[in-house]
């Protein structure tokens, strides 16, 4: 399956097109129970990705990171050459959002722009839009379902109990 989704991504990238702008192809929204400064260090977290995220994400290799966000080599699963890509978020709280641009391999080209907007002291909307270079539109809905896919999962939440603590909550995918 990782070398199909492999050669489709390459036939879109290769694929001659006069449209070098970035397509829409679908807006993920969700209220989380959470407050916006645990979501942004939730976002420049890589290293969280393939533990909580394993369903996505099988490793991740940092290659720089800081304040700012990060960037990093990472694989889908399978673990495969087809699915890798490097990966860059950056934060931008001064306008409530990171974007996640994918700068080589799979998926090159694509962007994720989530907002997190504040609704309550603890509660938030995430807006997140996905863009992808030369898209097809025979493929938009296919790309659109996959995206919506793995949005559900990322952002679902399940309850922690730590001991006497009260309940931390952290982004994982539905069990």
């Amino acid at each position: 399956m990782a070398f199909a989704n492999y050669l489709v991504d390459l036939m879109r990238r290769i694929t001659p097109s006069f449209r070098n702008q970035l397509a829409h192809v679908t807006t993920y929204t969700r209220e989380l129970p959470i407050n916006l400064d645990r979501m942004y260090e939730n976002a420049i977290d890589w290293e969280h990705l393939p533990f909580l995220h394993h369903t996505t994400f099988s490793d991740i290799e940092v290659i720089e990171a800081g304040d700012w966000g990060w960037k990093a080599k990472a694989f889908l699963v399978p673990k495969s050459r087809f699915n890798s890509m490097t990966l860059e978020l950056r934060l931008d709280k001064s306008k409530n959002r990171w974007i996640t641009k994918t700068l080589a391999g799979f998926g090159k080209g694509t962007e994720i722009w989530t907002h997190a907007i504040p609704i309550s002291p603890n509660k938030i909307k995430v807006i997140v839009d996905f863009y992808v270079p030369k898209l097809p539109r025979f493929l938009k809905a296919k790309y659109a379902g996959q995206y919506v896919a793995i949005s559900s999962a990322f952002f679902a939440w399940n309850k922690a109990k730590t001991g006497s603590k009260s309940a931390i909550f952290f982004l994982c995918p539905k069990k």
